[in-house]
């Protein structure tokens, strides 16, 4: 630290006020790691929200997906059913899936809105439409002849391309969900089970 004196006349203040300036000029590199750490700070929590944010929205939009999916089937089961038992299925498998299919669609949805739950949820997720995007392939494909499609709701109204570009779409989303929550969990908002 420079010594403190009283400079006696203008010319002597003007070099202790020269030399206080060289002084500061040397001090300021650890000023700017200082300030650099903080800048770093800001962007590091900013991108925690952000990728925070996408979890949130990614699990909300399957969410709804599945619920969607599930209660359509339900709802209008008889019709379900019916188309289920028009596709190249093994018959054993077409009564297990009527009623196996909606509930664990419910139990995805269902996972995906816990936070202990959630990772393997969008695992279960990603499994499933990526199944039902290599069926749809198989569809577009001619393999199994002119089917219909087993969906219920909104979604039969897409023919099989559309499907397949849903379904592309969708896989992704989850497919990202999956790697964002398990690669920056910790950047996750953990409040304990919640639904989103």
């Amino acid at each position: 630290m420079l010594p403190v004196r009283k400079p006696a006349t203008a010319e002597a203040f003007y070099r202790y006020r020269q030399e206080r300036a060289s002084h500061c000029n040397e001090m300021q590199p650890h000023a700017t790691v200082a300030d650099a750490g903080r800048r770093c700070f800001i962007k590091l929590k900013s991108s925690r929200m952000k990728r925070s944010m996408t979890i949130q929205i990614i699990c909300t939009l399957l969410i709804i997906l599945w619920v969607y999916a599930a209660l359509s089937k339900l709802f209008e089961f008889s019709v379900f059913a019916a188309q289920l038992q028009r596709q190249p299925l093994p018959q054993w498998s077409v009564a297990l899936l009527k009623w196996g299919l909606p509930i664990v669609e419910l139990v995805t949805a269902v996972m995906i809105c816990f936070q202990k739950s959630r990772y393997w949820g969008l695992l279960l997720s990603s499994g499933l439409l990526a199944v039902f995007t290599f069926y749809v392939v198989f569809a577009l494909s001619g393999a199994f002849g002119d089917i219909p499609c087993s969906c219920a709701g909104l979604i039969a109204a897409l023919h099989w391309k559309g499907h397949l570009l849903f379904n592309i779409i969708f896989t992704g989303m989850s497919t990202l969900g999956v790697y964002l929550h398990k690669y920056t969990g910790a950047f996750a908002v953990k409040r304990g089970p919640h639904i989103v």
